[in-house]
């Protein structure tokens, strides 16, 4: 048994791609070949790691702020997105960072702020979060979830779902949602904004990551008796990307040197265009920046057995 993954995200309607304030993310460490890394599958003897953030659009700078939360989240060890006190710890690490990133930037704008920049900026950006480390077990594979605010993981088995985390229904989106931010990291909400779950895989089995626009229509398929985890599955196995398609605009450094160059645009982003394009002409779909990643559990051939032993064989994670 191996695992594909899979991702791409558009912006809204009349926005360029580099305004797109949705970011996604992943990781894999351990058993895993650079040719198994570059077609998007890795072994069974591997951890995974995936992160969607959907920066809010109204914040200053979500964009760059939605990049630094996927990559902090995929950098940590999968128990601690098991554990909310650890993940709280990590998170405040990373909002006490901005002040000198949000620095950077204004430095390298080269101008002026016009006056209305410094009282964004001082409110800092926000992003809402979903994130999920998988490990390997005997059989199979457990996978752990955390989220903040309304991205949502969608554990499928066919046409059937499983788990749907953070929210279950429709109804439960609204617009305030928790968000990460920059400055005050989670606010007055503290830990208890962070909510945890957890999982067993099949073969077969597919984990699916989304924004919030896109999760809530998903939701209102399964509840209407019109579940749509395959077809939204089959919309992410086309992205064909493996990471981050953009890079670092603090660093500079490319993300990933098997994404796409065109960010995102290549024929898994033309896919996820043709179907949510279809939805927003109905009106079926908000229009919102939306990103789509599919984390599939295939059954081909791959015993489980490893050396070490299950998900003690790699030590630390």
């Amino acid at each position: 048994m191996s695992v594909a993954i899979a991702g791409c995200r558009m912006q809204k309607e009349g926005d360029e791609m580099t305004e797109c304030a949705d970011a996604w993310y992943h990781l894999v460490q351990g058993g895993a070949a650079g040719q198994e890394l570059r077609a998007g599958l890795v072994t069974d003897d591997t951890t995974v790691r995936c992160a969607v953030a959907d920066g809010a659009s109204l914040s200053a700078l979500p964009e760059p702020w939605a990049r630094a939360l996927v990559r902090e989240l995929c950098a940590l060890p999968v128990r601690a997105l098991a554990a909310p006190d650890t993940l709280h710890a990590a998170l405040r690490t990373l909002s006490d960072g901005w002040p000198a990133a949000l620095r950077s930037y204004v430095t390298g704008l080269g101008r002026p702020l016009d006056w209305l920049e410094p009282h964004a900026l001082q409110h800092g950006p926000g992003a809402t979060f979903v994130a999920v480390g998988v490990l390997p077990v005997p059989g199979g594979w457990q996978w752990s979830a955390a989220a903040v605010g309304d991205c949502c993981l969608f554990h499928t088995r066919g046409d059937s779902l499983v788990t749907s985390f953070p929210l279950r229904l429709p109804e439960e989106f609204g617009f305030h949602p928790d968000l990460v931010r920059g400055l005050n990291c989670l606010g007055a909400a503290g830990v208890s904004a962070i909510r945890t779950t957890s999982g067993h895989m099949r073969p077969g089995d597919t984990l699916l990551l989304a924004s919030d626009a896109l999760a809530k229509w998903a939701l209102v398929q399964a509840t209407g008796g019109r579940p749509a985890w395959r077809r939204l599955a089959e919309v992410a196995a086309a992205a064909g990307a493996t990471t981050d398609p953009y890079s670092d605009p603090y660093s500079g450094a490319v993300a990933d040197p098997y994404s796409d160059a065109e960010g995102g645009a290549g024929h898994g982003a033309d896919a996820l265009r043709v179907f949510v394009g279809g939805l927003r002409e109905t009106g079926a779909i908000e229009d919102d920046d939306v990103t789509l990643v599919a984390v599939r559990f295939l059954d081909d051939g791959w015993t489980g057995d490893r050396p070490g032993g299950g998900a003690d064989g790699h030590g630390e994670r």
